[in-house]
């Protein structure tokens, strides 16, 4: 008789670390995936920015999922959005951005609040659209968040409001909090992107 050391359930709806390590070892269809995105992952932490992913890479994780799910199409869409914005190709992204937004409330609402994030940031600073950007923010309320999470979009949006002295002073607080992450390449395109609110 044997006997596993660890748990290969998943938690609901949640692939636990035990379930993904099973999944690894006896060879699941999602092995490749799995990998790719963990090293994807791991160089995006050690400050891999968006702008410079590679393009093979990228498109291997953004391969459709059989059966379709609507958490890979936003993923997919996310992260092209991620790249495209960081390399400044503003219209191309948002074809992206306006993808995750159509299926972003179909996914588990725990992964929503970083896009609702984007989309508030993005309809302010490029868009100047700081009503609708108001109402993205909003929803990004309603999910879980920390409160330096608004600091981006609410300077974006006093910006866009006209407010500059405001803007400026969130601009700031969102780059320290950026300090904050784990992510080094998510906190050098951030402290990028909001310097021109300084």
């Amino acid at each position: 008789m044997s006997y596993s050391m660890v748990s290969y359930r998943n938690a609901g709806i949640f692939a636990t670390d035990s379930a993904l390590l099973h999944q690894l070892i006896r060879h699941h269809p999602m092995t490749e995936y799995l990998l790719l995105h963990m090293n994807f992952v791991g160089r995006y932490y050690q400050g891999l920015r968006p702008a410079q992913w590679d393009a093979v890479t990228l498109a291997r994780l953004c391969q459709p999922q059989d059966p379709p799910s609507p958490f890979f199409a936003v993923s997919e869409a996310a992260l092209r959005y991620a790249h495209l914005l960081d390399q400044g190709t503003i219209s191309q992204a948002d074809v992206y951005r306006q993808k995750f937004l159509v299926q972003l409330e179909s996914i588990p609402f725990f992964y929503q609040h970083g896009l609702w994030i984007e989309a508030a940031y993005f309809e302010a600073r490029y868009v100047r659209n700081p009503r609708q950007a108001r109402v993205y923010l909003q929803k990004a309320r309603f999910r879980l968040m920390d409160q330096q999470d608004t600091f981006a979009p609410e300077a974006a949006i006093a910006w866009a409001e006209g407010n500059y002295e405001q803007a400026a002073a969130k601009a700031r607080q969102a780059i320290a909090a950026t300090y904050q992450h784990l992510c080094l390449g998510e906190e050098i395109a951030a402290q990028q992107a909001l310097k021109f609110l300084l």
